[in-house]
């Protein structure tokens, strides 16, 4: 699919959707007339500040129309936008930025702290005194620079900082589009932190559609989609649980015209009862490298196709390699990694990036997604999948979620032991039974373990290294 990159500007948009609302945050609405009155200001503020093409601005803070906008004006200038977890302590944040060689800080005015030598600007600052003319002041730029890093979760290792075009973030939005319409007078709720892809998808979808960017002002998602105003929706697992148990109603989500749902599995019991509300589910696969989205379902699938992850959408390529590993590539591929001033294309001589992540397509060229390579591990000589074993869990009476991580085991190397959340608590013998009749004696879990009050995550994800690290110490001798 050819987009017409060279039309995109944000002048372009102003006049386009001049009377929709662009960003509406509580009771602030901006609207797209607005662009350059806001972006305009930002941009001279920058340049007063020595901000050019390729430079790298790190973006510290919750989501607000200030961080949307001030990354407007970034990408306006040529100059990279690098929104950081707010959550990280202040000496991570400062080992990142100079890792990333960034040349200023924009963050929210409670985190002015010490940056080392790094200048730091406030994102409530006032906009620049001085007259600016507005007047045919945004332009058409290049879409093909770098104008993103965003991290990874780090879920496999150390997180790397994925860099991305502002072409690669258009095409995922537009190929987004193809398969779930958005339009004028739309509002996509933005739940999910700038700094995850997800929510930064969320963003380029609505700019790209003249729809609004809804910011919530507090964690009641409920109370947001009550306005009446949400017409979009996207979620991880977690927060899907916890609209579910906040508000057992099938008519909680009454306006919503699509519910997506990413970042990691969706445990099937979470499918099941939104798909029994009649909730407009849409279950994908997607990662940091890909700028989002790679598969989807259609809106108003069935069950069978919720079941899966969807076709590949337009702008991506698939591609199942002979040891069962998802190769992607496309228009939404990023560069690569930036790593030691330069970026690192880590894609093979076709342009296929190797994901880790282990499926198949199934007779409707749906993706089914089995889990990943480097969570695997050998039990007595056979290969166990985590992610197959925690498919069953979850599917049986009672069990909400499951993660199975590796012990390590004199006799068979290392046996999986499973995290579970359950209420009430379950009979574990009778679960093993259960799960002897499913699963071959090495992959039913040696040891269950109850589900930590403040799981270990990367992120948004789960952290697979931390549930490792807490059950070796849970079931180290003595304890």
């Amino acid at each position: 699919m050819k987009l017409p990159l060279q039309q995109f500007d944000f002048g372009r948009l102003a006049e386009t959707f001049s009377g929709k609302t662009l960003i509406r945050h509580g009771e602030r609405v901006i609207f797209y007339r607005d662009l350059p009155g806001e972006i305009v200001p930002r941009v001279s503020r920058l340049r007063m500040m020595g901000i050019e093409e390729d430079l790298r601005v790190a973006l510290v803070g919750e989501n607000s129309p200030e961080m949307l906008l001030e990354m407007a004006a970034l990408w306006q200038i040529g100059a990279v936008a690098v929104p950081l977890n707010y959550h990280l302590p202040e000496t991570r944040l400062r080992q990142l930025t100079e890792m990333l060689d960034c040349r200023l800080v924009l963050c929210d005015p409670d985190r002015r702290g010490a940056w080392g030598g790094i200048p730091v600007e406030s994102l409530a600052a006032e906009k620049p005194g001085q007259r600016v003319d507005l007047e045919d002041a945004l332009t058409a730029f290049d879409p093909h620079r770098p104008a993103t890093i965003i991290f990874t979760s780090g879920s496999t290792g150390e997180p790397r900082g994925a860099v991305h075009t502002l072409a690669n973030h258009l095409h995922s939005a537009a190929g987004s589009a193809a398969n779930i319409p958005l339009q004028p007078g739309d509002a996509w709720l933005l739940p999910l932190p700038l700094f995850h892809v997800g929510g930064l998808a969320i963003w380029v979808r609505c700019l790209l559609a003249g729809a609004c960017v809804e910011i919530p002002t507090s964690k009641n998602l409920i109370g947001e989609i009550a306005t009446g105003r949400i017409s979009h929706l996207s979620l991880v697992a977690t927060q899907l649980k916890r609209l579910m148990d906040e508000h057992p109603t099938e008519a909680a989500l009454a306006g919503v015209k699509v519910l997506l749902l990413g970042g990691s599995a969706i445990p099937r019991a979470l499918l099941a009862e939104g798909f029994r509300r009649g909730w407009p589910l849409v279950t994908s696969y997607g990662s940091t490298e890909m700028s989002s989205q790679i598969t989807a379902t259609r809106p108003g699938g069935s069950w069978q196709d919720l079941l899966t992850s969807g076709s590949v959408l337009p702008g991506r390529e698939l591609s199942i390699a002979p040891d069962g590993e998802i190769l992607v590539r496309g228009e939404t591929r990023f560069l690569g990694y930036f790593r030691d001033g330069r970026i690192e294309d880590p894609c093979d001589s076709q342009g296929w990036l190797h994901t880790g992540d282990t499926g198949f397509l199934d007779e409707g060229e749906r993706l089914i997604v089995s889990g990943r390579l480097d969570n695997m591990f050998i039990c007595g000589g056979e290969n166990i999948q985590p992610e197959e074993i925690e498919q069953i869990l979850r599917a049986q009476p009672g069990v909400g979620e499951a993660l199975v991580v590796p012990l390590s085991d004199r006799e068979y190397g290392a046996v999986p032991v499973a995290f579970i959340d359950c209420s009430p608590p379950i009979d574990v013998p009778h679960l093993q039974r259960q799960l002897r009749k499913l699963l071959p004696g090495l992959k039913v879990p040696r040891h269950f373990l109850a589900w930590p009050q403040s799981p270990p995550r990367v992120g948004i994800k789960l952290d697979r290294e931390g549930f490792r690290n807490l059950a070796e110490s849970c079931l180290q001798p003595g304890n």
